[in-house]
């Protein structure tokens, strides 16, 4: 049903996601004009740590029922990056909830109104986050706040006789996914290991040591090498060095395990990670 693809590349990101906080997640209801999801959006306050070097708001919405689906719906996230700080210094981002390009489905053709403009989702489409990115305005160790705004949906630009009903308009919910997520300088971090033992010769020095089809090593003689050839080298050097035994650091699922070679050939077949 479904097929999935990761990429995975070595070194250590620059920050790391450590706090996903949810800011509003649920079902919002329109309810009535006087409403309008707002009972649903209340104001949320959130720590930003003193470690905090980033953050980024991400929001699904989708819109459900006649109107929550076919109508734009304009809306307004406020941060305060010091909650009951000055007024002046909050940020507002606006943005309508409308997807224009639903006839660009992945899913096509396929029967019913799929290629239609909606708020947010189309049958076998993608929902596009909303990130706003609040880095350049947060304050680490201050508790901010988030607000949400959604207007009141307007049809006074409609002929009388074309305007949905109360009752049409009052049964629109938005479905909503919003997490604030934090970012910080990586901390405790094991840098992926070069190489993974494929297979382990009989007799050798590694099946000796204990080392198994399946293991990742780290190091060896306590180097980190890059490449074959550098661990090549490292075997070379040791030998010629007249070590009875060489330390090699493996990975076996979680655990890191320390191992002792004899000098010379390994007797390993060895994949570059």
């Amino acid at each position: 049903m479904m097929s999935v693809a990761l990429d995975f590349y070595h070194g250590s990101p620059e920050l790391e996601p450590y706090r996903v906080v949810p800011v509003w997640v649920g079902l919002a209801k329109y309810k009535s004009a006087d409403n309008h999801f707002s009972d649903f959006f209340i104001p949320r306050t959130v720590s930003i740590d003193a470690e905090t070097q980033e953050a980024r708001l991400f929001i699904t919405t989708t819109g459900h029922s006649k109107i929550g689906e076919f109508t734009p719906s304009r809306r307004t996230v406020i941060f305060a990056p010091e909650k009951g700080g000055d007024p002046a210094r909050e940020l507002r981002f606006e943005n309508t909830l409308w997807k224009a390009d639903c006839y660009l489905n992945p899913v096509r053709p396929q029967r019913g109104s799929w290629k239609f403009a909606r708020a947010g989702w189309a049958p076998g489409d993608i929902v596009r986050p909303w990130w706003i990115d609040l880095t350049p305005y947060i304050i680490p160790g201050k508790t901010a706040e988030l607000r949400y705004e959604p207007e009141p949906y307007d049809f006074s630009d409609m002929p009388a006789d074309k305007r949905p009903t109360d009752d049409q308009v009052n049964q629109a919910v938005h479905l909503v996914r919003a997490y604030l997520i934090l970012y910080r300088l990586p901390v405790n971090l094991m840098e992926a290991p070069p190489f993974q033992v494929l297979s382990v010769e009989e007799d050798s020095n590694a099946l000796k040591a204990g080392i198994l089809a399946g293991d990742y090593l780290e190091s060896y003689d306590g180097k980190r090498p890059d490449s074959i050839e550098d661990l090549r080298t490292a075997i070379r050097v040791a030998e010629a060095a007249g070590k009875e035994h060489v330390e090699v650091i493996i990975l076996r699922g979680r655990e890191k395990i320390k191992k002792e070679l004899g000098p010379g050939r390994m007797g390993v077949l060895l994949e570059e990670q």
